[in-house]
């Protein structure tokens, strides 16, 4: 009896590993699929694409999504339910359209709709009228101070054009602006009727200074005609790199400077004279904007990131007055020369008096002065100036007072400094 149930068990032993064997996958294979689900699932989000874009209207489209009934649609307050896997959008404005679309199930398949996929469209309006016509370009006229580097020019010419609104931009900065956003930045001239009379006999050009060079920027101009068509021309183009003069490029790199004069301002704004040494560094560094000019950081004793903007003529640089650092909310902050007026009174100069004037000889040596000259004042008196220390300060856009930025007391560096390059 023993020996049977023994062999008994045996056998089922075998069975149970034959059966093992049987629903182990081959080796490199997978589960045994398993057949769709027929109490159903979430429909699959539809994969939009935009097509068939015109002046004023677009399409969209996608493939269709198994067991949907119909989609939805929806762009701004146009909903539309459809059968069909493409819709057409028509008599559409100048500006950005996003189209949503989701896959609906039919009711009690047991499928829940999709979620919404989204497409962007742009629509730039008529791509050239005949009324109007806009050219960017880049020219030199060194009798007029215009540079491809710095300056950009644009021919406006037409006929009926009843309103135009204009924008310059950096390209790179508006990349992800729609063209809804640019049109809120568009802006009118305040003499808009001359500019327009003008373009509309014969045209204008006009032009726009003050570019850094070796970027590229978008004009976009929104213009209207006698009959209320509008077209939105838009243009690009890149100023040429401004290479640094031979005089400008002798100045650039890093420079040790040692400063042993100090202005000292008490709370209540009054000043004394001090002495306190300091060394620090500084870098000078072409400007964008022109060959003959040059930047110093590290030259403020109340900001090192702050730059004081140069001109270099020749082997001499001049530090500029009444350039604006940054704006800040009511104040300009600029760098002004405090200067010496007939030995005892002391003002603020801006603009028209520079501050340090470094020279520099054959051999790389630098000489640093102050500046001195005659300055016309009110009622055409002629008074000598005298640089005592040049600094960034507050100036009020709206009053022009002058007043100190952080907290007083403070000490700033002023007086003659010398110069070392590194």
């Amino acid at each position: 009896m023993k020996k049977i149930f023994s062999l008994f068990m045996a056998f089922a032993m075998m069975f149970m590993f034959a059966s093992c064997e049987n629903e182990t996958p081959e080796q490199g294979g997978g589960n045994t699929p398993q057949p769709d689900d027929p109490t159903g699932g979430t429909l699959a989000t539809p994969v939009l694409s935009i097509v068939d874009v015109t002046e004023s209207s677009f399409a969209v489209e996608w493939e269709a999504v198994e067991h949907a009934a119909s989609y939805t649609v929806v762009l701004k307050s146009d909903v539309r339910e459809v059968a069909d896997t493409r819709v057409v959008f028509e008599n559409l404005e100048v500006g950005e359209y996003t189209v949503r679309v989701k896959a609906v199930a039919e009711k009690g398949s047991g499928w829940t709709d999709s979620s919404y996929a989204a497409a962007t469209a742009t629509i730039q309006g008529l791509t050239s009228v005949d009324w109007f016509e806009q050219t960017l370009y880049v020219t030199n006229d060194e009798q007029n101070n215009i540079y491809s580097y710095n300056t950009l020019l644009v021919d406006w010419s037409g006929n009926g054009v009843a309103s135009l609104e204009y924008g310059l931009f950096n390209s790179e900065a508006i990349a992800n602006l729609s063209i809804a956003d640019i049109r809120k930045k568009l802006v009118k001239f305040d003499d808009e009727k001359k500019v327009l009379d003008v373009i509309n006999n014969g045209g204008t050009t006009f032009t726009f200074a003050g570019m850094d060079g070796g970027v590229e920027y978008t004009l976009y101009t929104y213009v209207k005609n006698n009959e209320g068509q509008e077209f939105l021309a838009i243009s690009k183009c890149a100023t040429d790199p401004a290479k640094p003069s031979a005089e400008a490029q002798r100045w650039l790199g890093t420079w040790s400077v040692t400063s042993t004069d100090t202005i000292i301002f008490d709370a209540d704004g009054n000043h004394s004279f001090g002495s306190e040494e300091q060394t620090f560094d500084v870098e000078i560094s072409t400007s964008s904007t022109s060959p003959n000019e040059v930047y110093i950081m590290g030259l403020s004793s109340v900001s090192a990131s702050s730059s004081a903007k140069c001109l270099v003529d020749g082997n001499t640089l001049y530090i500029m007055n009444g350039y604006v650092v940054e704006s800040v909310e009511e104040h300009n902050y600029k760098w002004l020369a405090y200067c010496r007026v007939g030995g005892t009174e002391y003002q603020f100069f801006n603009n028209e008096i520079p501050s340090y004037v470094l020279t520099m000889d054959d051999s790389g040596n630098v000489r640093c002065e102050l500046f001195a000259a005659e300055a016309t004042f009110e009622g055409g008196a002629r008074k000598l100036v005298e640089v005592v220390h040049t600094e960034i300060y507050a100036e009020h856009k709206s009053t022009g007072d002058i007043s100190f930025i952080g907290s007083l007391p403070a000490t700033y560096r002023s007086g003659i400094m010398s110069w070392t390059k590194k």
